[in-house]
């Protein structure tokens, strides 16, 4: 079907916090925020209980099955542009509403970069 890529409207970045168990979560908001606003998502990095416990995603993930199990849902770049960030905490139970309310305008103020982290 020829060039098919959507363009991309910005960037959201997020880590991944605590143990994985609470993965699945950050990653299904990450990836509903990204849908929502029409932005690529970029690879997360991993922190434990601390920033001294930082690992790259890749380390603990597959990253070619991570991306290829969103294709169709978002894109997902795996270097984003060093884009600047501002981070904004997200509830954990996201709604529509609170992504359009909330996320969208601070995305659109810091140059459709955003870095989102869930509130555990």
């Amino acid at each position: 079907e020829g060039d098919k890529k959507k363009s991309s409207s910005g960037y959201i970045f997020f880590t991944l916090i605590r143990g994985p168990e609470y993965h699945a979560l950050q990653v299904a908001n990450a990836v509903r925020v990204a849908r929502f606003l029409g932005a690529t998502l970029a690879i997360p990095d991993i922190r434990g209980t601390n920033s001294t416990n930082a690992r790259p995603f890749g380390d603990v993930y597959d990253v070619d099955n991570f991306i290829a199990s969103l294709e169709g849902v978002v894109q997902v770049d795996k270097t984003p542009p060093p884009l600047p960030r501002m981070s904004l905490g997200i509830p954990q139970t996201l709604t529509g509403d609170f992504i359009a309310s909330e996320i969208k305008p601070a995305f659109e103020n810091n140059h459709n970069a955003l870095k989102i982290f869930t509130q555990i």
